[in-house]
């Protein structure tokens, strides 16, 4: 900014500083000194008080952060799912500057997707509340997190399909998917024989990774598709005439 009065008040004052000490006292107008100190003022009261800061002419720096505020970060165990500060939903982790004592609410959401066989189901915040949503009080810097526990689908079916399955002690019918949890162990098995009809069944013969223990167990740790694979026999019926007469099957003989 430009004072234009100021070189003017500048000759003026070293006018006046020489002046020859010879006592004699001459007669100086003040119209110049008044037209200056006039433009000064004008100057000074038309510029923004924020634009200076005590010396003429330089401009102030930005405000400073208030040193009272406090930085929590919000985040997921897994990182990068959703939470939610204040009513705004964030990809973990999200940084909180707040006020000492003030509340603020947190929520997150369950199960979110972690791809088509996996998924992540909120278990805690490390503040020990087991709600999805619930208020925080600023009163320290630090960091809150939200643990999810990891989850897989399992796909179960037989071949042939509609046929009775036991997963956990519980009976369903082929085919089902369910979700567990990381690092959890089940127990899954089959109907040996298992009925197809009146004249027909099914035996269990492997499943579909080559293992033959049934019942099977196994342990949680990824996405998993499971086939009990069956063979298929009929019943064939072997008569005399006159009955009750023995005859052998394979070498072993019946009545």
């Amino acid at each position: 900014m430009q004072l234009r009065g100021l070189p003017r008040l500048k000759r003026l004052r070293n006018s006046a500083a020489n002046y020859p000490p010879t006592g004699t006292i001459e007669r100086v107008s003040c119209r110049g000194w008044i037209v200056a100190l006039a433009l000064l003022a004008l100057a000074l009261s038309s510029a923004p008080a924020s634009a200076f800061d005590g010396r003429v002419g330089v401009a102030a720096g930005p405000e400073p952060p208030s040193p009272t505020q406090l930085l929590i970060t919000v985040t997921t165990s897994p990182v990068g799912l959703q939470v939610q500060v204040d009513d705004v939903w964030y990809t973990a982790p999200y940084v909180l500057s707040c006020e000492p004592g003030t509340p603020h609410w947190v929520n997150t959401t369950s199960p979110q997707s972690g791809g088509p066989d996996t998924r992540y189901v909120f278990a805690s915040w490390s503040d020990g509340s087991l709600l999805l949503s619930h208020m925080i009080t600023c009163d320290a810097a630090g960091t809150l997190t939200a643990a999810f526990q990891t989850q897989f689908r399992i796909a179960l079916d037989t071949v042939p399909s509609a046929l009775v399955m036991v997963l956990d002690g519980i009976s369903y019918v082929s085919p089902f998917t369910f979700w567990c949890s990381e690092g959890s162990i089940h127990v899954v098995s089959v109907a040996d024989p298992a009925p197809g009809g009146s004249t027909e069944r099914y035996r269990f013969v492997s499943w579909s990774d080559g293992v033959v223990a049934n019942p099977r167990t196994f342990v949680c740790s990824g996405p998993m598709s499971l086939v009990a694979l069956y063979t298929e026999e009929y019943l064939v019926t072997i008569a005399t005439l006159p009955v009750g007469r023995d005859v052998q099957v394979d070498g072993v003989t019946h009545t």
